[in-house]
């Protein structure tokens, strides 16, 4: 078995509605979340929403594993997310408008 460590979402600027940012994917690939954090760049509070979603599911509230209010310039850790795992097909859906989205893990294989 291998281990990548990697950025499993780069610093991404998050929309309004919720849009995929990560996949497990690859023969045999699941993915382990060690730390993830987020960045409100706006003048105003930002609700933010992350989902697990599972190979064929979907974002909605069955998959929602984090609801954030982001103060406006302030950055805040989501401990929710660590350790979770993704089984092969396992997705990372989120939003918030224009919060920034940082999640690092590893990708087994």
């Amino acid at each position: 078995m291998s281990i990548i460590w990697k950025p499993l979402v780069a610093g991404t600027l998050l929309t309004a509605t919720a849009d995929l940012y990560y996949t497990a994917t690859g023969s045999n690939v699941t993915a382990t979340i060690t730390q993830a954090s987020l960045y409100n760049k706006t003048a105003a509070a930002v609700d933010v929403f992350i989902y697990l979603v599972p190979s064929g599911g979907s974002a909605g509230d069955p998959t929602t594993v984090v609801k954030k209010n982001v103060a406006a310039g302030a950055s805040a850790s989501v401990p929710e997310l660590i350790d979770h795992k993704l089984a092969n097909g396992g997705k990372i859906y989120a939003k918030g408008l224009d919060v920034s989205l940082t999640i690092s893990g590893a990708e087994h294989a």
